[in-house]
């Protein structure tokens, strides 16, 4: 397993991808037979964390919209340097940070003996917008696969803000100014009425932020807390509290989305 094509073809079709205003067709196919590439090895991934290691996990590939989205926000980044074509996460039942790490260490491991070692990036201790995770990239025949562990709480988190993102703009996950006012267009509503919700929103999104940025940290200072604490009564407690939270905030929002796009 390899690239379809050199290295610098790569480059050249992710520099006119992020350059066009609308993809050519030839160069999407040609993005298609990349990512064929990168499914096969993220599938080998895939099974050796599930049949070998024991792990339930599942996968993704990123799609071509994504992929154009990603390399015109970072201008510096190229084709070949996109780490996450290819994911697989692990969601741990549990949310002890001692486990989560062991876990990532078996996975770095396995993958030792490789083209290349695997990388490890701790977004627990450095989060981007309030998401934590541990993420490994892990090469399987020369290709990067990026497996994502979570705690049951960072997933819980992830899945409200991934929402947020997916409802008002993926540029609330970079913390970057939202076009609330474009994606009203599509509701058909009258001038005023629209410019009067932007105007309501523009309040509200960054109190869904905040909001989210403050359980972020909740549970940030939960997850460090010793394993005999979280299996002490109360912790316990917490902690199924704070998923309940999670998921009566998932539910809300669902309803407030589906409302709104009535």
């Amino acid at each position: 397993m390899g690239l379809p094509f050199t290295k610098n073809q790569v480059r050249k079709l992710g520099d006119r991808l992020r350059a066009a205003e609308t993809p050519d067709d030839a160069d999407l196919d040609k993005l298609h037979e990349l990512l064929e590439s990168y499914d096969e090895s993220m599938s080998l991934a895939e099974h050796v964390l599930r049949d070998e290691l024991g792990y339930a996990v599942s996968s993704r590939l990123k799609n071509a919209g994504t992929i154009v989205e990603k390399l015109r926000r970072n201008r510096n980044s190229h084709l070949g340097n996109i780490q996450d074509l290819a994911g697989v996460r692990m969601v741990m039942a549990s949310n002890d940070r001692a486990e989560q790490d062991a876990v990532a260490e078996a996975i770095m491991d396995r993958f030792a003996d490789v083209s290349q070692p695997p990388r490890r990036t701790d977004r627990r201790v450095n989060p981007i917008q309030g998401y934590r995770a541990l993420h490994l990239v892990v090469f399987v025949g020369d290709l990067p696969v990026e497996v994502q562990i979570r705690t049951s709480l960072q997933q819980s988190w992830a899945e409200y803000f991934e929402k947020l993102g997916d409802f008002f703009g993926r540029e609330i996950r970079y913390g970057e100014s939202l076009k609330l006012d474009h994606m009203l267009v599509s509701f058909n509503l009258p001038e005023q009425e629209r410019e009067q919700m932007v105007r309501q929103l523009e309040e509200l999104v960054p109190e869904l932020v905040g909001y989210a940025m403050s359980v972020s940290d909740l549970i940030d200072s939960y997850e460090r807390l010793p394993r005999t604490v979280h299996e002490s009564d109360s912790e316990v407690q917490i902690a199924a509290t704070t998923i309940e939270i999670m998921n009566k905030l998932n539910v809300t929002f669902d309803t407030f989305a589906e409302a709104l796009s009535r």
